[in-house]
């Protein structure tokens, strides 16, 4: 794997004659720049087609997900050979595989998609394949449908297996949370290629990471795992705030900076974590012109705060993640 890395950081996108571009979502978390990876190179193996991944993140914001930057360098991974956002001039007739979300961000003709996310457009109907179902991590449709297209020895590659599992551990809390059942199957698939990987160690260290605060400012915390549609912009951060609040009391004035350098009419931060002893969700929004408990019923949002203009909830729902609050706030706000 690591050679056709090499190699592809030689091969530039040139429209439609050009390589199939394997691009994730712009929140740019494990999951998504791995499957851009992982995708890449096994839709390279399967049908013999020119493809490089694409990370949908400015070069500059890479240092912001310690996780992966961790995960990378254990596995030998250069990512000064590898296609960020800015690197490419995307066209109509792009060729694009998209990983992690099903509809495209950047200009481009979708030829594939395998995503685990509610419909966000039009769907790509000539895309082949096209799959968007219920997962834990998109990883674990991207091996499941890729393991009835390559040989069953390519997965014998360490490196390969290391980048397919530890985004599929991180997602399912170590497949303890939001597991379906193509997660299990294709973890146990994964372990059984690599035993002495470790799969405990490898989630909690990748845990660890992500969860790391430490060289970041509050600022660069809101831009590290953040989402957009329209005018609604999510950012996911990595511990409660609590703890939060505490080492960054400027989070409050960044969510109002980064509401305005995005152009935003909404910003939402959300968490989760354990305050003495028990996991709770949380959401923080920059204060809106609406009443955010009575407007999202199904969410079970408890006021906790105001600080400083930015409205702090407790979120009784523990089962809706991102993945239910962004479409919930979409349909609210009609974007």
């Amino acid at each position: 794997m690591l050679k056709y890395l090499a190699a592809t950081a030689k091969v530039a996108p040139a429209g439609r004659k050009g390589p199939l571009v394997v691009i994730g979502n712009e929140s740019g978390d494990m999951d998504s720049i791995c499957s851009a990876v992982v995708g890449a190179y096994l839709y390279n193996c399967a049908f013999n087609r020119t493809t490089v991944p694409l990370f949908n993140i400015p070069r500059s914001d890479f240092r912001l997900r310690s996780d992966i930057q961790w995960l990378f360098d254990s596995v030998g991974i250069d990512t000064n050979g590898i296609l960020f956002k800015e690197d490419v001039n995307f066209t109509s007739d792009t060729p694009l595989f998209l990983v992690d979300h099903n509809f495209p961000i950047v200009k481009g003709s979708v030829e594939a998609v395998v995503d685990h996310h509610d419909i966000e457009g039009l769907q790509s109907e000539n895309a082949d394949p096209y799959i968007r179902e219920k997962s834990g991590s998109c990883m674990s449709l991207i091996i499941d449908y890729f393991c009835r297209h390559v040989p069953e020895t390519v997965f014998t590659d360490e490196v390969l297996v290391k980048l397919a599992l530890a985004p599929i551990l991180l997602d399912t809390q170590n497949l303890t949370q939001k597991v379906e059942p193509v997660d299990t199957a294709i973890a146990s698939f994964l372990q059984n290629k690599a035993p002495k990987l470790g799969s405990g160690e490898l989630f909690t260290t990748a845990r660890q990471m992500k969860k790391s605060t430490k060289g970041f400012t509050a600022l660069e915390l809101l831009k590290k795992d953040y989402k957009q549609w329209g005018a609604l912009g999510i950012s996911s951060l990595p511990v409660t705030f609590e703890k939060l609040l505490t080492e960054f009391p400027d989070l409050p004035a960044a969510m109002k900076q980064w509401k305005a350098e995005r152009n935003l009419d909404v910003c939402v931060a959300m968490t989760n974590g354990k305050v003495k002893g028990t996991w709770k969700r949380q959401l923080a929004i920059v204060k809106p012109p609406f009443d955010v408990v009575e407007s999202f019923p199904a969410l079970e949002f408890v006021f906790k705060q105001e600080t400083d203009g930015v409205l702090f909830f407790n979120q009784k729902n523990l089962s809706a993640s991102r993945k239910q609050v962004a479409p919930a706030f979409r349909e609210f706000l009609k974007i």
